[in-house]
């Protein structure tokens, strides 16, 4: 799978958390492809629900072009009526969609509310991976908004994948976020099965961290066969140690050669980021052939953050995802 990210931060007025300029960051095309050697077909979830292990097929997927049709901005995006995906039923060796994500002026944060009255406090907002957590027994609405560490400006509903109609028809501004429920089946029977996220400072304009500590992954993985996993894991791609003001010189790739080896053939490039760039790696899949695991995440930058803020500048970076695979050892 492949995504690409680019980041582009302007210098202001120093704050703590919640970006106050017009336009922080720029995020380039966001793409989404699997080789048709790969050892992993994949697909989104027509309906964004998951369901159990036991109860996944392939036919709740969709693969190929597929479109994601927006539900209600602000809301979570789970289940019917939040959003669906179209396109070529089953599970497939690609996926070419339509989210846009670009231009990010605002940060995302989540609020418990019995209704979305768009809070201007800035303590009353968690980080998603809260909310996921808290979401069976609470309403909880995702928003987006500029501020500081105290009081929010210009706070609307988060849009996800795609923002909203523009005055053109069938053209829309950017999303807010980006949000999947991807399922992931082995071709064949595997030894090892990860899906790697890698944010790639490399070619940054800066030379520290800056806004790249601050974007999040919230993730959780219902595995073929099992219960639906109920616990979110959110966490920001770099390391802690690795904060908006720290050097990206001083930042280790984690990628192991072998996975390196992967990226450079997914990416058909000849070398991989050994330094300025983190993985996090989402590991132990399925490796049986065609069992079928869902992998729902969110993609964003976290206002709660304390990484989020306005001193945060002079970075870029791009995310690349990417499944790696090994074989069975064969024995003569």
């Amino acid at each position: 799978i492949v995504m690409v990210l680019v980041l582009a931060v302007s210098l202001t007025t120093a704050t703590y958390a919640w970006f106050t300029v017009t336009s922080v960051t720029t995020i380039d095309a966001f793409s989404v492809s699997v080789s048709s050697g790969n050892a992993v077909n994949i697909g989104l979830k027509t309906n964004n629900t998951m369901v159990a292990g036991t109860a996944v097929d392939a036919d709740q997927f969709k693969t190929g072009t597929v479109i994601y049709t927006p539900g209600t901005a602000g809301n979570l995006p789970l289940g019917t009526g939040n959003g669906s995906w179209d396109g070529t039923t089953g599970l497939g060796a690609s996926l070419d969609h339509n989210i846009q994500w670009g231009a990010q002026s605002k940060a995302v944060g989540a609020v418990d509310l019995a209704s979305n009255t768009k809070p201007t406090t800035a303590s009353s907002y968690k980080n998603i991976g809260y909310a996921m957590n808290n979401a069976a027994s609470n309403t909880w609405f995702i928003n987006a908004a500029n501020g500081d560490s105290t009081t929010l400006t210009n706070v609307t509903e988060a849009y996800t994948n795609i923002g909203a109609e523009t005055s053109t028809q069938d053209v829309y501004e950017n999303g807010d976020y980006v949000y999947m429920l991807l399922g992931a089946s082995p071709t064949k029977t595997l030894a090892s099965n990860e899906l790697i996220i890698m944010l790639d400072g490399s070619n940054s304009s800066g030379t520290q961290c800056g806004i790249l500590s601050a974007i999040h992954v919230c993730y959780r993985v219902t595995k073929a066969g099992q219960a639906i996993n109920t616990t979110w894991i959110d966490t920001a791609i770099f390391p802690a140690a690795n904060a908006y003001n720290t050097p990206l010189s001083g930042l280790t790739n984690n990628i192991t050669p072998e996975e390196g080896e992967t990226y450079k053939s997914s990416y058909s490039l000849a070398n991989y980021p050994s330094s300025k760039a983190y993985c996090l790696k989402i590991t132990d899949l399925s490796t049986a052939q065609g069992a079928i695991d869902q992998i729902e995440f969110f993609i964003y930058i976290d206002g709660t953050d304390g990484n989020c803020r306005n001193e945060a500048t002079g970075a870029s970076g791009s995310i690349s995802i990417f499944f790696h695979t090994t074989d069975p050892v064969v024995t003569p």
